[in-house]
């Protein structure tokens, strides 16, 4: 049995919020908007990557850019609205480079 392959190109809209560490106390809090590349392997490894943007809401400052990648399981279901758990990692390039590591729950919609 051949392993199933596939690949779709997405856009990734995430909420992100990071308690970092610093001269400030205050959480920094970000909207991701990005252009992704996602595989399916084997039916269920799903593997993704992209370059994002990050928007920053209310006290942040700026809007750095990063790359994002992660790792994670998804059902094979035959709908458009397919659930997924994946372990994410993003580097936020920023006056530092920032490596945040998270556990990622949501669900893809599919257009076509």
């Amino acid at each position: 049995m051949s392993p199933k392959i596939g690949a779709k190109l997405g856009v990734e809209a995430t909420y992100l919020e990071l308690d970092i560490q610093g001269e400030t106390t205050i959480p920094e809090r970000y909207v991701l908007v990005g252009v992704v590349l996602e595989m399916t392997l084997f039916q269920n490894l799903l593997m993704t990557t992209g370059t994002v943007g990050y928007i920053g809401l209310g006290d942040t400052q700026g809007n750095p850019f990063g790359i994002m990648a992660d790792v994670g399981w998804e059902p094979a279901w035959s709908s458009r609205v397919v659930p997924y758990v994946t372990l994410r990692s993003d580097f936020i390039f920023d006056d530092n480079v920032y490596s945040v590591l998270s556990l990622s729950v949501g669900f893809t919609i599919g257009v076509i």
